[in-house]
């Protein structure tokens, strides 16, 4: 039997220029990565300095309705959070822009090989920036959870109390039959006997 030799495909004009786009965006690959790490740099800073902003201003009406444990937990949590935030937007950073090296004497392979492995570090910052966005987020919203958790448990009227014992500032809980409990931004818990108490005044801040 004989055998006809089987005569290579025709390249359509579509086939010809796709061959020739692939061979043209090697040129531009660094190029490209570099742009998307930039849009990335810049939304991962925006996030950042907005969730750094609402941290700044919710934390001081958050801790005064936590516990101390309760307290020392949330804020653990979003500072670790926006660290990781910061940590995404430096390596979104080191992706757009790089880091200086030494000069060297460039030929063409040897430009080629830097390019092809700039492209791979950027894409690797890449990666890490998007984890960490990730892991932020995830990190502020545990933060965010446990807070509402335990500020019901924590919460009542801020007061300061004047007693024969002393004078206390915290919150008004419910406390054993005939006495008072107090319990303050450090965690602190003061019981006052009713009989001690002269003036219980509600207050904004200790």
């Amino acid at each position: 039997m004989s055998l006809t030799p089987r005569l290579p495909r025709r390249l359509s004009i579509d086939d010809k220029r796709w061959a020739q786009r692939a061979s043209t965006l090697q040129f531009h690959e660094l190029e490209h990565v570099r742009a998307t790490a930039q849009q990335w740099r810049t939304g991962l800073g925006g996030l950042t300095a907005l969730l750094s902003v609402s941290s700044v201003v919710a934390a001081p009406n958050l801790a005064d309705q936590l516990a101390g444990g309760h307290r020392l937990l949330v804020g653990a949590l979003a500072f670790a959070g926006l660290l990781v935030l910061l940590y995404g937007t430096s390596e979104a950073m080191r992706g757009a822009f790089g880091l200086p090296e030494a000069a060297t004497a460039m030929t063409g392979e040897r430009l080629r090989a830097w390019e092809s492995a700039q492209a791979r570090a950027v894409a690797s910052s890449l990666r890490k920036a998007r984890a960490a966005c990730l892991g932020g987020i995830l990190l502020l919203i545990a933060a965010a959870v446990a807070g509402f958790v335990a500020a019901p448990t924590s919460a009542g009227q801020l007061v300061e109390l004047d007693s024969s014992a002393g004078i206390y500032c915290g919150r008004l809980r419910d406390g054993k039959a005939g006495t008072v409990k107090v319990v303050g931004r450090d965690g602190s818990v003061h019981i006052v006997a009713l009989t001690a108490v002269t003036a219980i005044r509600p207050t904004s801040a200790c």
